[in-house]
């Protein structure tokens, strides 16, 4: 599965003048936290929650960040420490597997070896078949989320000691939860939460303006910033997943940077960003991340089978043409400002 990345992508949009009187007062809180950069707006109902905020991003770092060195999933990757797990850890293992099932495998917390193996080689995408086939295998070796389970005493078991665990397309959705529940825990109902591109918002900001965000245009020029889109949040997430700025040719088509894990090979979709909208931040990271391995037409059908779904893609036609998909429960959030092809 593709790494998501975000930053960037998703940016709040102010509907409100410059000059216009502040209504409310908010607390602002912005710095590196969970292995990633975050801004958490909130109302002063509470009183300040930092030090509650700060206690979460290191709970998470000491749990499942990879980036730091001396974090449990780093001890069970490097088969340091298997067997006893924290409440983090285990609560994300549990909603990775019932996501893997959910998607039909699409989502997969294993796949980091063939990340790592592809990278972002444009040579290596563009000469797929001169890739010997025993080498994918090899890197493929353990990369299954069923590989992986807790026993009848709640300890970790891997069958394979290559397996690599990353909950990297999840765990960010999983940390905007958390801090959305400690807010309202003390009664604070109108806030923006935005850890690592991954946005939760609700209630009204300080001018008393529905929060929006916008939906930025794939485009490899980050001077040409063009939104397509614009969400309003009451209560909701929004996550894009996508190399929305990095992608591949094949002829005139754009191919994203990202692998089936199932096959060990890139997608040959032209699926180029998801963005869902959900209650649950987590879900909404889970879902993305799962539709660029899925691609346009088998994300339509599944789609198709959960009505519900808030969910905006953005792909390539055969001329390398952007066109867009919205699902009919996205419409009472988002509203067109560049009407675009439509799949």
């Amino acid at each position: 599965m593709k790494k998501v990345f975000l930053i960037g992508f998703l940016c709040t949009v102010l509907l409100s003048c410059a000059g216009k009187k502040q209504k409310k007062e908010f607390f602002e809180y912005h710095g590196f936290g969970g292995g990633t950069t975050f801004i958490i707006e909130y109302d002063k109902t509470s009183g300040n929650l930092d030090a509650e905020f700060n206690k979460i991003f290191k709970e998470i770092e000491n749990s499942v960040d990879i980036s730091n060195s001396t974090s449990l999933i780093n001890r069970i990757n490097t088969n340091d420490s298997i067997g006893s797990i924290d409440v983090h850890f285990k609560k994300l293992l549990e909603l990775s597997a019932g996501y893997y099932k959910e998607m039909d495998k699409a989502f997969e917390p294993t796949s980091l070896p063939l990340e790592t193996f592809w990278g972002e080689d444009l040579p290596k995408f563009l000469n797929q078949s001169l890739i010997d086939s025993s080498i994918i295998d090899s890197v493929k070796l353990g990369v299954n989320i069923e590989n992986i389970y807790l026993d009848a005493n709640g300890s970790l078991v891997k069958k394979y000691p290559s397996t690599v665990i990353d909950f990297e397309n999840i765990y960010r959705g999983y940390m905007v939860d958390l801090i959305t529940e400690l807010l309202e825990s003390y009664h604070v109902y109108n806030y923006k939460v935005e850890i690592g591109g991954r946005i939760k918002a609700k209630g009204s900001n300080k001018f008393n303006k529905p929060w929006s965000v916008g939906i930025d245009e794939p485009s490899t020029d980050v001077k040409k910033r063009k939104v397509i889109a614009i969400a309003k949040l009451d209560g909701e997430a929004i996550v894009t997943s996508g190399n929305w700025r990095k992608y591949f040719p094949q002829g005139e088509k754009k191919l994203p940077f990202t692998i089936d894990h199932q096959t060990g090979y890139p997608v040959k979709h032209t699926l180029i960003s998801a963005t869902v909208i959900s209650t649950s931040c987590t879900q909404a990271d889970a879902y993305a991340a799962s539709f660029m391995v899925m691609g346009t037409e088998k994300a339509k059908v599944f789609i198709a089978a959960h009505p519900q779904i808030k969910v905006f893609l953005v792909s390539t036609n055969y001329k390398g043409e952007w066109v867009t998909f919205m699902s009919n429960a996205l419409t009472e959030n988002v509203e067109m400002v560049i009407e675009e092809n439509p799949i």
